[in-house]
């Protein structure tokens, strides 16, 4: 399989992520599971009516059982989906997250850094939310500071160099048994560690839901926040978002509805993406 030589554009990925996303939605429906768009999708549901200008990605929320849902149906259904695919750490080995994403496998995607593509493509992001307690107690923050950790040592065991280029030279000394141990280990080991953390809380019994097994910081999100629905416009379609979007929005960015300054307006995320040509 050929690559087209031209990268794509920012509106191309936006043009491409909604082909995605419907595709992801129709799936939803027909299997009878929720979603919610998130993050700075939402925002841009809300704010924008679909994608914000200069985001290159999209999010949604999955409750834990009705990710587990979805996830076992595109395994099962994988033929028929085609070239539509679910990945994650299961059906894909060098998949490099613990979070699945939901993708078009017509796309290439080129990372800038040491990350695996996994031939992911063009893709959406679905974080599963898990139990995370009745409060924010000892145990919460105990779970807070080990993924800090688990973070740290993936982003090592990724690595190709023991210092990164910027950092400062004097922590070189604790910096090299630090590589040397997280290559021994290997990214696998790191995410396994991640993954387990769902186990701590039970799903059932929790009044706080969160994205316990991704990203540093992590906030507990009341559950009842994921049990109801509303829809906005997104780009000419309806999508799903929490029915007190306001709530969600607010505990984490504050004045949503504020923009940043221009010189924050770029995309974040380390990647190219190119079309396949058969």
């Amino acid at each position: 399989i050929k690559m087209a030589k031209r990268e794509l554009t920012l509106a191309e990925i936006h043009e491409g992520t909604l082909e995605v996303l419907k595709r992801f939605i129709s799936v939803c429906d027909q299997i009878g599971v929720q979603y919610f768009l998130a993050y700075g999708s939402l925002i841009g549901a809300v704010r924008h009516h679909g994608f914000i200008p200069w985001d290159d990605d999209l999010d949604v929320i999955m409750l834990r059982p009705d990710y587990e849902k979805f996830r076992e149906y595109c395994n099962k259904h994988e033929g028929e989906l085609t070239p539509f695919r679910f990945f994650d750490r299961h059906n894909t080995p060098d998949y490099p997250y613990t979070i699945g994403r939901f993708c078009d496998t017509r796309y290439r995607m080129v990372r800038n850094d040491n990350v695996p593509d996994a031939g992911q493509g063009m893709f959406i992001d679905i974080y599963p939310h898990d139990g995370a307690g009745n409060n924010n107690d000892k145990r919460w923050k105990s779970i807070l500071k080990k993924k800090k950790h688990l973070m740290a040592l993936l982003g090592c065991a990724f690595s190709k160099t023991p210092i990164p280029s910027k950092s400062n030279k004097l922590l070189t000394p604790i910096r090299l048994p630090i590589y040397l141990y997280s290559h021994f280990k290997k990214p696998k080991y790191f995410l396994d560690k991640m993954e387990a953390l769902r186990e701590v809380y039970p799903f059932d019994k929790s009044k706080y839901v969160t994205c316990i097994i991704w990203d540093v910081e992590v906030r507990q999100c009341p559950k009842e926040w994921f049990l109801e629905y509303t829809t906005l416009p997104f780009e000419g379609i309806q999508v799903k978002v929490p029915k007190d979007y306001d709530s969600v929005l607010r505990d984490t960015y504050g004045d949503y509805m504020q923009l940043p300054p221009e010189r924050e307006r770029h995309p974040y995320h380390g990647y190219r993406l190119y079309r396949k040509e058969d």
